[in-house]
């Protein structure tokens, strides 16, 4: 017996990515399916949108599994629309268990380049979709003693991620939907949860570039983007198993709950280092007579503040250490040898500066956080 066997889902975004891989692994559970995808592409997307063809093959690899399926290609945006798509589902297959909001856009950008269409067209999709799967499906979720909703937000519905406000500001917000709704529909025994993806092999974030598109917006900033277990694109399924957990009676007791699967990015900080230079003003000892040249805040590998006195490396958190990025003298931390001294080093130079090295994450880089740049 599959773990929800004899249960209907209800599907948004269901033509390829994470909304296929949600379809194929509830039907491989038991779950007969309603699809829905808009198969057209946006005004604002680079990347292609699922097709009518890519819904096609839902279709056909949900039925191999010997389920059945209902698909309608509707948008989101289109509260009449979806209504219809539910009504139409559940006369045909008797029910409605589990909604599974997934649809969503994404774009790439500075602030300085969000256009009213894109600020616009994000939250219709990302923020009002939500909204509106919700609105179609509770009254059959009701009318059936009660189900799982479950809504698809992102590690950017947790921080603050950059070059991806509008995204940010849907995906914050469509937690904000889960929680309330959690509440309020709790009486009728729906459950309302929203799950957190990080990067995950799809067509939209292949389309958006990955790290490589991030990096050239800004360097420092990437380590918002990376993950904590050594994989930077999971896998659909990857998700697709938190989805299941959330439909199945497993997690009856689990509501207005925020699921991560996200390899451990959103207790990731920045991962930034802290190059903190200090003049020894000429005293033999540890330097403690001298004062503070500036602060760096950055990555491995990110260009910062010029040192010009500085000719070689130093130690910097025990895995990377210094170096002279360029004639200016500008430090650049790359890998080095891990080190068991610890987290502050440095090494006397012929103008008599040392270099120290502090990770954000220790007190002391906390501290030294409140230097100026």
């Amino acid at each position: 017996m599959g773990r929800v066997d004899g249960k209907v889902a209800f599907i948004t975004g269901a033509a390829r990515g994470m909304g296929r891989s949600h379809a194929l692994r509830l039907a491989e559970e038991g779950a007969d399916i309603i699809a829905i995808d808009v198969c057209a592409d946006t005004r604002i997307c680079a990347y292609p949108m699922a097709t009518e063809a890519d819904l096609s093959k839902t279709v056909s690899q949900v039925e191999a599994l010997d389920r059945r399926i209902v698909s309608s290609v509707v948008d989101v945006r289109d509260l009449e629309g979806m209504r219809k798509a539910v009504d139409e589902g559940v006369a045909t297959l008797g029910r409605l268990d589990i909604v599974v909001a997934n649809a969503g856009i994404d774009t790439l950008q500075t602030w300085a380049e969000i256009t009213p269409q894109i600020w616009q067209d994000t939250i219709d999709v990302n923020l009002t979709g939500v909204w509106n799967t919700c609105a179609a499906t509770i009254p059959s979720l009701i009318s059936a003693g009660g189900g799982s909703i479950i809504i698809t937000s992102s590690t950017a519905g947790l921080k603050g991620l950059p070059f991806n406000t509008p995204y940010v500001a849907a995906k914050f917000g469509v937690v904000g939907i889960a929680k309330s709704l959690a509440n309020e529909l709790a009486q009728h025994r729906i459950r309302v949860n929203t799950v957190h993806p990080t990067g995950t092999d799809t067509d939209m974030v292949r389309g958006l570039g990955g790290i490589a598109g991030i990096q050239e917006a800004g360097a420092h900033l990437v380590g918002l983007f990376e993950n904590s277990l050594p994989v930077e694109l999971m896998d659909p399924v990857d998700v697709s198993h938190g989805v299941l957990w959330l439909a199945s009676d497993e997690s009856r007791y689990t509501t207005g709950l925020c699921l991560t699967v996200d390899a451990g990015n959103t207790i990731r900080l920045a991962g930034r280092l802290f190059f903190l230079a200090h003049h020894d003003a000429g005293v033999d000892g540890d330097g403690e007579s001298g004062h503070v040249l500036g602060v760096v805040r950055g990555q491995p590998g990110h260009r910062g503040t010029h040192f010009p006195g500085l000719q070689e490396a130093t130690l910097v958190d025990g895995e990377h250490r210094l170096e002279r990025a360029d004639e200016q003298g500008r430090l650049r931390a790359v890998p080095g040898e891990k080190s068991g001294t610890g987290l502050v080093g440095g090494q006397r130079r012929r103008d008599r500066t040392r270099v120290y090295g502090i990770h954000a994450d220790s007190v002391l880089g906390k501290l030294l956080g409140q230097y100026p740049r």
